[in-house]
């Protein structure tokens, strides 16, 4: 098992590492739409298509992996503190079984869907030529991928011999 979670949490940093690199290109990619649109009153073309269809979807699904892995997910404390320690691990356990089953489905409509669009060359028209965008239903598959596999090495955690190492993906030191 720990073999699996030295891998996942190399995919959720590469992972995160991608988004980033996202944030970045994104920031220039608009800084330059604004000054050739103001200087040159020329606008880039593509750059919505670009931000909406491969910025966006990566910035926003890439990182979900890691953010599992370091449990950093929306939580209500409510509960949680009124609950023993063994009460919290059942409800954590419960959490991390719902998502993992949503995560599921989301996992198996969006492999479905990049499928069918990269079959059909999914493209968006931008000025006088199609841009493709079926490369950016990928990025999704990736992020939704590595979110499965962080929910699935955290329920596979639940049932260990080692129950709080098993759980906690910052046991042995940082992600």
């Amino acid at each position: 098992m720990q073999f699996a979670m030295r891998w996942i949490r190399l995919a959720s940093r590469l992972c995160l590492w991608l988004a980033a690199l996202l944030v970045v290109l994104m920031i220039i990619h608009v800084c330059l739409e604004v000054v050739s649109r103001t200087l040159l009153r020329r606008p880039l073309p593509g750059t919505i298509e670009t931000v909406s269809y491969y910025y966006m979807v990566g910035i926003a699904f890439l990182p979900l992996g890691m953010v599992q892995l370091l449990r950093e997910n929306i939580t209500v404390d409510l509960i949680d503190n009124v609950l023993t320690k063994g009460g919290r691990r059942w409800v954590d356990a419960f959490s991390v079984l719902m998502t993992f089953l949503v995560v599921a489905l989301v996992a198996w409509a969006s492999l479905d869907m990049a499928v069918r669009q990269t079959g059909h060359g999914e493209a968006t028209l931008v000025a006088q030529y199609d841009m493709p965008v079926w490369p950016a239903r990928w990025l999704l598959v990736a992020g939704i991928a590595v979110f499965f596999l962080a929910c699935l090495i955290q329920l596979f955690g639940f049932f260990a011999e080692k129950p709080t190492a098993a759980t906690d993906a910052t046991d042995e030191g940082s992600i």
